[in-house]
Order: C-alpha cells, then sequence, then structure tokens
C-alpha cells in the first residue's frame, strides 16, 4: 500500500506503507501525516487501484475578505 501526501490538489509525496492490513495502513499513514502536516493539506492511502481512505486536513487557517 501507499499513502500520498497532496496540497493545492497535486500529489507532492508519497510513501512505501509496511502495514499488512487496511487499518494498519491507515493509523500508519496518521502518524506519517502528523510529523509533516505543515507541509500538506492531506492523504489518501491506495492499495494499487483501490482507494482505502483520505484524509483532509481542516486545522488550517482561512482568510475571511469582508
Amino acid at each position: 500500500m501507499r499513502c500520498y501526501f497532496f496540497s493545492g490538489g497535486h500529489i507532492k509525496d508519497a510513501a512505501d506503507l509496511k502495514a499488512a492490513s487496511d487499518s494498519a495502513a491507515i493509523n500508519e499513514s496518521h502518524m506519517l501525516f502528523k510529523t509533516a502536516k505543515s507541509k500538506y493539506e492531506g492523504f489518501e492511502v491506495w492499495d494499487c487501484a483501490r482507494v482505502v481512505y483520505r484524509h483532509q486536513y481542516t486545522g488550517a487557517k482561512t482568510a475571511i475578505s469582508l
């Protein structure tokens, strides 16, 4: 399985996961994202052509125009 980190709607980085199950891969991806979330907006976990999980970071500050 692979974890793809994205920002601005584009893949910016990827990591090969060692986990054998979907849930373990999701947990491993969350741990990787925690250390790098300042660089990315979220991540996706894929098993070949199958999407396993999508995570969008919602803690980013957004600008509001008045």
